[in-house]
């Protein structure tokens, strides 16, 4: 798959304050979401059982990190092979964006 905004992981390991705990977690997950070639939500399952699809049809995707210590938004766009990380972050600041368009909850 090819990955869009990738350097948000690097950016997050960088500037979050448990960015250094989630680091490796988050470089295998970009490794194995790069050499995947995800074709339908049923391909994803079978690499990641846990990861959670919201909303119909949009792509958006859930993603446990870490032992489910962080979360990692994604949309996908199966056809075009394309994955577009849009949020990282702790399950308490994942409370705090709404996930279906993934916006912050004002």
């Amino acid at each position: 798959m090819k990955i869009i905004s990738k350097e948000r992981i690097e950016h997050f390991i960088e500037t979050h304050k448990r960015g250094s705990e989630a680091a490796g977690a988050l470089r295998a997950w970009l490794r194995q979401a790069m050499a995947a070639e995800w074709e339908n939500p049923e391909d994803l399952k079978v690499e990641y059982p846990k990861a959670r699809p919201v909303g119909k049809g949009n792509g958006v995707t859930i993603f446990n990190i870490k032992g489910n210590h962080f979360r990692l938004v994604a949309r996908i766009n199966y056809q075009a092979g394309v994955v577009k990380i849009e949020f990282i972050g702790t399950h308490k600041e994942y409370d705090k964006i709404d996930v279906g368009t993934v916006t912050w909850k004002t």
